[in-house]
């Protein structure tokens, strides 16, 4: 099924285009023996995106949008923030050279809260690894 992402950036790209109602059912109809976008797979819906969008750029009237390399992680997993948040916390109390800090951060991973690497980490780790550097942090400021 179409997600509603797709289905907003096809009726975006239809007004852009100025494609009439009736030959945008047309269209659909023709190429993918369908009635309504809603029923076009999100394999079909993107075939006909990256058509229209062509067509939309090279008609000046619509400007193409950087894709986006980042890979998207599963609900379970900690943010990308959160992510940062961490090895911002770990530089602080870092006391290896910076090219040794990502080996060195996921061996403090491991050790803390179990997992193999800091790309593993779960939300409910978040709290534990950032009470675990706050306390490394505060145990070097008193030092």
């Amino acid at each position: 099924m179409i997600t509603d992402a797709q289905l907003r950036k096809l009726h975006s790209l239809r007004r852009a285009l100025g494609i009439e109602d009736g030959d945008y059912r047309l269209a659909l109809a023709e190429r993918f023996n369908v009635t309504s976008a809603k029923d076009l797979s999100q394999r079909q819906a993107a075939v006909l995106i990256g058509g229209w969008e062509d067509q939309a750029v090279a008609a000046g009237v619509w400007v193409a949008q950087p894709k986006r390399d980042i890979p998207r992680r599963p609900p379970q997993f900690a943010t990308e923030a959160q992510l940062r948040m961490v090895r911002k916390l770990f530089d602080k109390v870092a006391r290896c050279p910076v090219a040794e800090r990502e080996g060195a951060l996921d061996k403090l991973v491991k050790r803390i809260v179990k997992k193999e690497r800091l790309r593993f980490l779960a939300k409910r780790d978040v709290a534990p690894m950032v009470a675990a550097l706050e306390a490394m942090d505060e145990a070097r400021r008193v030092a």
